[in-house]
C-alpha cells in the first residue's frame, strides 16, 4: 500500500506519517526483503504468479519492485480512475476494483503486505 500524505488521493491520510517509510519502501530494498520472507517464511518455495495489489499510481515503480516475480498481473482500474470517480456508476466501479484485489489476496494461498 502506498501511504500519500494528500488526503484528496486514494491511499490515506490517516496514518501516512507513522507508515510512509515503511509503506513506501523503494525497489532495492523491497526486492531483497521479498527474497528474504519467501526464503525464511515460506521454505524458498516460489510463486507460479504474482497478483500485485497496490494504489501506487506509479506503475514503474511497482514493476521495479516486482522484478524477477513470474506471471505479474494487477487490477487494470488505475488510481487515476479512482481519484476521478464522481458520480454513483463511477464510485462503484471505483470500489468493485478493490473487492477484486481483496478476493484476490483472500484466495491466495500466501502474500506479502508491506506495512499494515
Amino acid at each position: 500500500r502506498k501511504f500519500h500524505p494528500n488526503p484528496q488521493k486514494s491511499g490515506g491520510y490517516e496514518l501516512s506519517s507513522q507508515f510512509s517509510d515503511l509503506c513506501n519502501l523503494e525497489a532495492r530494498i523491497f526486492q531483497p526483503f521479498v527474497e528474504f520472507m519467501m526464503r525464511e517464511r515460506f521454505g524458498a518455495a516460489w510463486p507460479t504468479h504474482t497478483y500485485v495489489a497496490t494504489n501506487d499510481d506509479n506503475t514503474t515503480e511497482v514493476f521495479l519492485k516486482t522484478a524477477g516475480l513470474p506471471g505479474i498481473a494487477l487490477n487494470a482500474f488505475t488510481t487515476k480512475q479512482h481519484d476521478r470517480a464522481k458520480s454513483i456508476e463511477e464510485c462503484t466501479e471505483a470500489l468493485l476494483s478493490v473487492v477484486v484485489d481483496v478476493v484476490m489476496c483472500a484466495t491466495s494461498d500466501y502474500f506479502i503486505e508491506i506495512g499494515r
